[in-house]
């Protein structure tokens, strides 16, 4: 709903952005020099935000519950961004079909929400995708994806045993993206089956003449480096055998004659480059930014070809670092990725008070958290599920995806792993850099004359709504026209914009909660009539990476058994948390009290709306003109009557046409509302407003067949709470109601304060195993954590 005061809905949000600058011009070709400014502009025109979910558990079933916390960051910091203020959320199944959505709001950053699984889901991998508005402005690589592995247990599961894909693409990735001859060079290689999942496969490279050059293997899931020395017009082909002996041969990139290339060495305090030219009288740029913000630009002057370029990196923020090397006509000509250890992160310790428990016995946790050994508040969420290794999941935490995923392009397997303790993922981790090496921007791009204007304008305050009005018969945008948006209910929820130039329209839409039947009108129509179009809340590109199919073995049968009773038990007593959904009760009117309200029950019912309005209503002057009826209001406050209508609703809806509200029933009708006094809303100008309530609130048989379109849109999903049963007493009636809960306690929004410590209590169920305890958040300076612990469940002890 409005707010009962005079402001222009959605303005100062659009006014905001030119004035802040975004999408200014940029110069046509800038000089090598001015790269750094280009680099800055670009910055401050494409604001990026990062989106991240913490969900409940890795495996589902149909007919339970996702649960999910939602953070939205800046992606330069990692704090919580300012900008939007909800978050898209879709469950995909084949990269295009959209099974489960929801549309959180934000708060400081944060959000929480759920998605049911239907019955009706096949068993598969799904993609779980996360964006903000904003961010369908840029590409679908930029959204949050996650895979989530979904079991129909009623239907046919077609258990498999995982067999050997005939099918290994091989890739090659010279260090800085070219091979220069006569210059050494790393390059990394990634072996993959058609799904892109790794292959530690054996190779080697021959020459021309078939002479074996090197030989190679894979250092973690399918990636390594080797070195080379390229050779002028040498023609190298690849070779890679499979466990059986089967060989396949692969092309090998083109060697250059000449050009630039360059050698990092990631190790150490300092960050080294080691760049190579060919033409030695000319210099080259060297540019290394990250998390969008420049960090060094040197001139680089070559000795014999050789240049060299070092930064302590210990300026450099954790996570991955650019590096672009520029020609002296200001082209990128190299580039490599870096990644550098975060010396700090958020410690998350959890602490069960024992490490076995009873059935239905109370469970306390202690968590801390810290940095350095000292407390510091953070936002977490807590999950706590039963745990089995075959359901384990390989996808990102808070931390790895943040640091790492979230800033490289393609599928990246077992994420965790490059950040763990074993002595070979940095080596792995190095790899993966050279193989997926990306950026959150095309050069051509930033240095483009006049940078892509965004179709999007971001959620900035609520809700927004857009679309495009055009004309029926020649297809052309209408500009300057009104457009209202309307939900018949109760709680008025009545919005007005004005269509620009491109005919283009938006509406900000407060607490708009559930899937809500909407009506766009405009008033004043040509003969030929409108063509009005609403924008597709949810992206329609397909998921650039699509989920890996699913391969359940032999080995699960015994666990989703026992998972699939679990769910059916706790359906069947589902009955308990009915009370657990709700949306907010706000019950203001956008105009607020009105100056007059009339209870038509507290009269003598007339038989026609005319006499209601001339007996009963005394700030509404009812006028006939050329056999039309017309109200016109009186202005109390100037001692006068308005010369324009009023704006008359009902339900919400706005009736244009006086003689049609004139001649509904009005026994249909509980309440009038008049508003004597001018009120702007949007860009409309109310010469006083007339409301009437249904006893339903959905306009009760009034048509609107005149309007120029109605649409059921989603809406923000309204808060739900997780149930967690206590058993204070198991004596009472409702312990003796069954419990076999595999997920005891979920919690989106723990916060642990100045003192870094919060304690959770909960109960267990009566399914035994062992349960995983997963702790995750953010602090407010944008430092991310990860904690664990496991607990026993094994009834009585």
């Amino acid at each position: 709903m409005i707010k009962s005061t005079k402001t222009i809905l959605l303005i100062p949000v659009i006014g905001m952005f030119i004035v802040t600058g975004l999408y200014l011009p940029v110069q046509a070709q800038p000089a090598i020099d001015d790269i750094p400014a280009s680099f800055q502009r670009y910055v401050e025109t494409h604001y990026q935000e990062k989106v991240y979910l913490h969900t409940d558990r890795e495996v589902h079933l149909t007919g339970e519950t996702i649960w999910f916390k939602v953070h939205c960051l800046d992606g330069s910091c990692q704090k919580p961004s300012d900008l939007s203020k909800i978050v898209y959320v879709e469950l995909i199944k084949d990269s295009v079909e959209d099974v489960a959505h929801a549309i959180i709001a934000l708060e400081n950053g944060n959000g929480s929400g759920s998605l049911y699984l239907p019955t009706t889901l096949n068993s598969g991998n799904y993609s779980l995708r996360a964006y903000t508005r904003w961010m369908k402005n840029f590409d679908e690589t930029f959204f949050y994806h996650h895979t989530l592995s979904i079991i129909n247990p009623f239907k046919t599961l077609g258990l498999t045993s995982p067999s050997r894909d005939p099918m290994i693409n091989v890739e090659f990735f010279p260090e800085g993206g070219t091979l220069v001859a006569g210059r050494s060079c790393r390059v990394a290689f990634e072996i993959t089956n058609r799904y892109g999942k790794g292959l530690n496969y054996h190779g080697w490279l021959t020459d021309r003449a078939g002479r074996k050059i090197l030989e190679f293997s894979p250092t973690h899931a399918g990636t390594g480096s080797f070195n080379l020395m390229p050779v002028a017009m040498e023609k190298y082909t690849a070779h890679v055998t499979e466990p059986d002996g089967a060989e396949h041969e692969f092309q090998f990139p083109e060697i250059s004659a000449k050009g630039l290339s360059l050698r990092v060495k990631p190790g150490g305090r300092q960050l080294r480059v080691e760049v190579f030219s060919t033409e030695n009288d000319e210099g080259a740029k060297l540019f290394v930014h990250s998390h969008m913000k420049i960090q060094a630009f040197a001139n680089l002057r070559f000795t014999n070809g050789r240049a060299l370029f070092s930064m302590d990196k210990s300026g450099l923020p954790p996570g991955i670092t650019h590096i672009t090397l520029f020609d002296h006509q200001g082209r990128p000509a190299a580039e490599r990725l870096v990644f550098v250890q975060p010396e700090k992160l958020l410690k998350i310790t959890v602490s069960p008070d024992q490490p076995a428990y009873g059935f239905r016995e109370k469970i306390r946790l202690g968590i801390k958290t810290g940095i350095s050994n000292r407390p510091v508040a953070a936002n977490l969420s807590v999950s706590v599920f039963r745990f089995d290794d075959h359901l384990a999941g390989k996808g990102d935490n808070i931390v790895s995806y943040l640091l790492l995923t979230s800033d490289l392009k393609g599928r990246i397997e077992d994420p965790r792993y490059y950040l763990s303790g074993d002595p070979q993922r940095a080596v792995a981790l190095d790899n993966l850099m050279l193989t997926h090496g990306w950026r959150r921007f095309e050069w051509q791009d930033l240095l483009r004359p006049e940078p892509a204007t965004p179709r999007e304008i971001p959620d900035f305050r609520h809700m927004v709504i857009s679309g495009t009005l055009k004309n029926s018969t020649t297809g052309k945008p209408v500009s300057d026209t009104l457009v209202y948006l309307s939900n018949p209910g109760k709680f008025l929820q009545t919005y007005v914009s004005r269509s620009d130039s491109l005919g283009r329209i938006y509406f900000e839409l407060k607490n708009f909660y559930g899937n809500r039947q909407t009506i766009f009108q405009t008033q004043f129509k040509p003969p030929e009539g409108y063509e009005l179009s609403i924008d597709p809340v949810f992206s329609l590109q397909p998921v650039t990476t699509p989920a890996l199919p699913l391969q359940i073995g032999k080995d699960w049968e015994t666990i989703l058994k026992k998972l699939s009773i679990s769910m059916q038990i706790r359906n069947a007593y589902h009955e308990i948390t009915r009370d657990l959904t709700a949306g907010p009760a706000d019950t203001t009117l956008f105009y607020g009290h009105p100056d007059e309200r009339y209870f038509l029950d507290d009269y003598t019912r007339f038989p026609v709306m005319e006499e209601v309005m001339r007996e009963y209503i005394h700030g509404v002057l009812v006028r006939r003109h050329q056999g039309h009826f017309r109200f016109m209001v009186i202005d109390p406050e100037n001692d006068n009557i308005f010369q324009e209508p009023p704006f008359i609703l009902l339900d919400g809806v706005p009736v244009f046409d006086t003689d049609r509200i004139m001649h509904y029933d009005p026994k249909k009708v509980k309440r009038i509302d008049v508003v004597t006094n001018k009120y702007f809303l949007g860009k409309k100008v109310c010469q006083g407003i007339v409301n009437y309530t249904t006893y339903k609130g959905n306009l009760e048989g009034f048509d609107i067949s005149d309007a120029d379109l109605v649409m059921f849109i989603d809406g923000l999903q309204a808060k739900r709470t997780f149930y967690s049963p206590g058993y204070p007493d198991k004596n009472a009636a409702d312990s003796r109601i069954p419990d076999y809960r595999n997920l005891l306690y979920w919690d989106p929004d723990r916060t642990t304060g100045t003192s870094g410590t919060s304690n959770i209590e909960f109960y267990s169920s009566d399914e035994p195993g062992i349960y995983k305890i997963v702790v995750e958040g953010i602090t407010d300076q944008g430092i991310p954590g990860y904690g664990e612990a496991f607990i026993e469940i094994k009834g009585e002890k």
